[in-house]
């Protein structure tokens, strides 16, 4: 009490510091790995879509009860194709084409998407003009 101070414990103090320490060296050293790894831009350009991904005909006329074949241009592996109307048929004939039919005379819409370089393309539409025979 003559004006010295106590004498602190020795490590109390050094302990919080020391793990605090190292907790902050292992953030920083993950941050540091995660940004050595992380996709540069060269990576994004890489996976981009080319002209053209996929290709479809506009029109297609098709005879009323006969299949006809609707083939897509595309360096994708699979088309997917959906008709928006009931009455359209479609067999797969292979991954990128469909035979095609209606029984009733009209105008027909089917829809086609695939995707490249793992992007999705956009929706193709194809309209259907079925006639009487």
């Amino acid at each position: 009490m003559n004006g010295t101070p106590a004498p602190k414990s020795p490590g109390a103090g050094s302990f919080v510091t020391v793990v605090l320490g190292v907790i902050l060296a292992g953030v920083i050293g993950f941050g540091a790995a995660e940004w050595r790894n992380r996709p540069s831009a060269q990576d994004f350009e890489s996976v981009t879509l080319p002209e053209n991904a996929l290709k479809l005909p506009k029109e297609v006329d098709l005879i009323v009860g006969e299949p006809r074949e609707l083939r897509a241009e595309t360096r994708g592996r699979k088309v997917m194709w959906l008709p928006l109307e009931k009455e359209v048929k479609m067999v797969p004939i292979d991954s990128k084409a469909v035979w095609v039919w209606t029984n009733e005379k009209g105008d027909y819409r089917v829809v086609a998407w695939t995707s490249v370089n793992g992007l999705p393309t956009p929706n193709q539409l194809t309209v259907l003009h079925a006639k009487s025979p």
